[in-house]
């Protein structure tokens, strides 16, 4: 009899021994799994607590076979079966907190990374967003000038347009101190532009783009009347009952002084005059280059001084 309670009471030792290995392996791998070293001491204190009163009732039960009195050894055999089953409860209920334990941190641990992940999804949206608006403010303010790649000259005099990107190239046309160009393309150190009907290429480093362009043209814009019939009368008052001053060929652009009612008042030669705003289309632009002929006989074409006709000062050789 002694010698089965034993026998018995060693393999339900085992069992308790073989639970607190399980126990302490599943706490270790927890460990391993959570950087936060408290969830582990906890995991660990609770399976101690569990495990600790179901073995002091195997004890009871060993003391009992030892003093080979019949009575406390049954007392004994069922301390250890119940303090086995404690154990075994006990086993089980600490592993199941700990797997609890462990899930809980793991689904907390996604919820952030998704967090995290929608977050900078949100940041990366943001800024294409942020970019496109820049890009699209950018091309409507070059469409406001009428270009969609906006070049502006900035030189004292003219910039020389030439037929090619090369001082030798013969020239073209020529581009007033703040003259707008749509930017075609660029060979080195030359720019290849189109500005009114002149097209060409003109020394790099004096022109203007991107931001800077645009600022330079908010400056200079210009608010001018192209006029839209064969040939316009240009009076000295805003009726048709006063003098003719001159004519103007359509095409023409005129810098634009006031829009009235019916009237617009232009420069003229320096001085001013009145052209019907049935026959011209008012708009906002920058001066164009001119090609030589324009250069050459534009004057004795019309006597206004447009933006088609100006009297140039020294060029800018490049």
């Amino acid at each position: 009899m002694e010698s089965h309670m034993k026998a018995r009471l060693a393999r339900i030792a085992g069992l308790v021994l073989a639970g607190t290995l399980v126990v302490s392996t599943a706490a270790i791998d927890q460990k391993s799994k959570n950087t936060d070293a408290d969830t582990s001491a906890t995991v660990a204190s609770g399976v101690t607590s569990a495990l600790s009163g179901s073995l002091s009732d195997a004890a009871m039960g060993v003391a009992g076979v030892s003093g080979m009195d019949v009575a406390r050894t049954a007392q004994g055999q069922e301390a250890v079966e119940e303090g086995t089953e404690s154990a075994e409860a006990g086993v089980d209920a600490s592993t199941s907190s700990a797997a609890a334990g462990v899930s809980a941190e793991l689904a907390d641990a996604a919820t952030v990374a998704s967090q995290a992940q929608d977050e900078l999804t949100e940041t990366e949206s943001t800024e294409e967003q942020t970019e496109s608006t820049e890009q699209d403010a950018a091309q409507q303010a070059a469409s406001a000038y009428g270009y969609t790649n906006l070049g502006v000259a900035n030189v004292e005099g003219n910039l020389n347009v030439r037929a090619a990107a090369g001082t030798d190239a013969d020239v073209v046309g020529k581009m007033p101190n703040n003259a707008g160009c749509e930017i075609l393309g660029v060979e080195g150190e030359w720019t290849q532009i189109k500005s009114g009907s002149v097209e060409g290429y003109v020394k790099s480093e004096y022109l203007l783009t991107g931001d800077a362009a645009l600022a330079r043209a908010d400056e200079v814009k210009q608010t001018l009347a192209t006029v839209t019939t064969t040939t316009l009368y240009v009076r000295e008052q805003p009726n048709t009952d006063c003098a003719v001053v001159t004519m103007m060929p359509q095409g023409e652009e005129l810098e634009v002084l006031e829009v009235l009612d019916g009237w617009v008042k232009i420069n003229v030669d320096s001085d001013e005059g009145y052209v019907s705003s049935d026959y011209v289309e008012i708009s906002t632009e920058l001066l164009k280059a001119m090609t030589m002929t324009e250069i050459r006989y534009g004057q004795g074409v019309s006597d206004a001084v447009s933006y088609t006709h100006l009297t140039l000062p020294t060029n800018r050789e490049v």
